[in-house]
């Protein structure tokens, strides 16, 4: 559902509320919000309830969900931290570059997601629908 809302949605020009909050911060209040904005975002809380579900069928602790999640949140947030690095380092052609990507990214945000989320949507659905037939001997 929410795949073919961005699907629909795809020539929108709106932009994310957190592309307007990221853009005037600096380096730090980036990488402290990165972590948030990681496990807020839709297609996250997909993969996160998929690899809770996952730890949960395997009658584990609480310990090994909490070490899913904070690997989870440190590869996902590698992104922020890589363009965080890369304008510190770049100067005037990193901030170019980063403000071609970033034009990119609103213009092509829905259509990104809505691929996204169908994809997670698919895989999703296929475990599902053959999680009955696991336990089947043919």
């Amino acid at each position: 559902m929410i795949a073919w809302r961005n699907f629909r949605a795809r020539h929108s020009e709106s932009v994310p509320k957190v592309f307007g909050k990221i853009e005037g911060m600096g380096p730090l209040a980036v990488i402290l919000l990165s972590g948030g904005v990681t496990i807020a975002n839709p297609k996250n809380l997909v993969i996160l309830l998929g690899a809770g579900s996952v730890v949960g069928k395997q009658g584990l602790s609480a310990a090994p969900l909490a070490l899913t999640l904070a690997i989870f949140t440190i590869i996902a947030t590698a992104p922020f931290l890589a363009m965080v690095g890369y304008l510190a380092v770049g100067g005037t052609a990193a901030t170019r570059n980063l403000e071609r990507w970033r034009q990119w990214l609103l213009r092509n945000n829905h259509l990104i997601m809505a691929i996204v989320l169908a994809a997670l949507g698919v895989v999703l659905a296929i475990q599902g629908a053959s999680a009955p037939l696991s336990g089947m001997t043919v």
